[in-house]
């Protein structure tokens, strides 16, 4: 989805958070509270008289050697009987290399960058990268819920995302539904997105050969290959989701949920940054050619989520999400989190992740030269993203509530990346060399409640 190498569930990974992708309505959150039975999912709301609070939070997400993301968050919210009203305006800035999914030579490569102004040379045996010198994303959006009565509510919301390569508009609605004097509660919710891909230097033709200046006669010649090699400056892609859910409390210490959800994408589904290399019997790129991706993603998943409170200052919280689509990936994200008192004020909660993936059924890191022209395959893409991997997050939280009500939460979290090589495209001198290094990274997020 978006120009720079974010993987669609890395960052939200990492910070846990709910940002899946742009088409990803996130499970309602459970509450961190000692007697759960008491949570506000299948409660009641502030009272009426309630100012409005703010939250303000600042991220920063750094991988070793690769991609930097610094992220600010402000939230306004009003809670009241009646229902409450929420503002979110956040935004963002990417710097740093980002790997094409080209692989490396025994020799020196050049390449010309996305806009085709710049051409950069990687050396031998590295693995050929962008470098991200500044990518700024923004996003504003409102959601309220109405509280019908005492056993429905109904909630909706409008987003807008901005960023030089990538557009979009979404709404959203859901209505729930109360039983068993609070104690159950049945969800529906809608998302509808619309946005446009704007590929830095344009939408380039899947399939079709990098080119470098080195190729022609002057600078003239070059622009006029470059731009035939583009259809266009923008594509449109369109999303909707759907998801149900239940929220039950069994007893004053426990609660759970469970939610699926289903999804389709349709319309450019390519990142134009990244590349399929064409190989010899030796291993060495002969050629690169740019990627292509379906242009049609249904996807589900099935999400539990449960809380138990071990006594008056301990809360167990776990979760499991199984997640399968139609481009042959499936996954299994299971989460633990224990979070209990130190003293009046202070909370810690230690938390550990584990996320692993099947890969897509076109990943392939490179296409085999074996006759005078190699043959392109309908669907071939060599992103990380779309490979096999196993991850895992090791985090903390600590939060501190003052005693007029304002709060003060800290997250540390180690995170890694461990995708695994598609041994069926290597041959050669590529059968000694990782093609997919494994991802360290670091997040560290504070914010302010008041």
């Amino acid at each position: 989805m978006l120009a720079v190498d974010i993987q669609a569930d890395s960052l939200s990974e990492a910070t846990n958070s709910a940002s899946d992708s742009a088409v990803n309505i996130a499970p309602v959150q459970l509450n961190d509270k000692s007697n759960v039975a008491a949570d506000k999912s299948v409660g009641s709301k502030a009272d009426e008289n309630s100012n409005w609070r703010v939250k303000t939070a600042v991220l920063s997400y750094s991988e070793e050697g690769r991609i930097q993301v610094n992220q600010a968050l402000l939230k306004l919210t009003r809670e009241s009987d009646s229902g409450s009203l929420q503002f979110k305006l956040d935004t963002d800035t990417v710097t740093g290399p980002s790997m094409t999914g080209a692989l490396p030579s025994s020799e020196a490569q050049t390449y010309s960058n996305p806009s085709g102004s710049l051409e950069t040379v990687t050396a031998a045996g590295e693995l050929p990268e962008w470098v991200i010198e500044s990518h700024r994303r923004s996003s504003v959006s409102v959601s309220k819920e109405d509280i019908l009565n005492s056993d429905y509510s109904i909630n909706y919301g409008a987003r807008y995302s901005y960023e030089h390569s990538y557009k979009s508009k979404s709404i959203t609605a859901g209505i729930s539904r109360n039983f068993d004097r609070k104690n159950t509660q049945l969800s529906f919710s809608t998302l509808f997105e619309d946005a446009e891909v704007l590929p830095i230097g344009g939408v380039v033709k899947p399939g079709e050969e990098t080119i470098i200046r080195a190729d022609y006669a002057d600078e003239a010649e070059f622009k006029t290959a470059w731009n035939n090699l583009r259809t266009g400056e923008a594509e449109k892609k369109r999303a909707y989701e759907l998801v149900t859910g239940i929220t039950q409390v069994i007893n004053r210490d426990a609660i759970v949920q469970l939610n699926y959800s289903y999804g389709q994408v349709n319309g450019y589904q390519n990142d134009a940054l990244k590349l399929v290399s064409i190989i010899d019997a030796n291993g060495n790129p002969e050629a690169n050619v740019y990627e292509n991706r379906p242009d049609h993603r249904e996807r589900q998943s099935v999400y539990v989520h449960g809380k138990y409170s071990l006594g008056t200052s301990q809360v167990l919280d776990l979760s499991y999400r199984y997640y399968w689509d139609d481009w042959s990936i499936n996954s299994h994200t299971v989460a633990a989190g224990w979070q209990f008192e130190l003293g009046s004020n202070w909370k810690l909660e230690p938390q550990v992740r584990w996320y692993k993936q099947s890969s897509a059924d076109f990943f392939q890191q490179s296409i085999f030269a074996d006759g005078a022209v190699a043959v392109i395959p309908d669907y071939m893409s060599a992103d990380y993203r779309l490979a096999a991997t196993n991850n895992y997050t090791l985090g903390v939280n600590l939060d501190y509530k003052f005693d007029s009500g304002k709060a003060l939460s800290m997250r540390l979290a180690l995170y890694e990346i461990n995708p695994e090589d598609d041994s069926s495209s290597k041959r050669g001198r590529l059968n000694d060399i990782d093609l997919t290094p494994t991802i360290r990274s670091t997040v560290f997020m504070m914010s302010y409640d008041f």
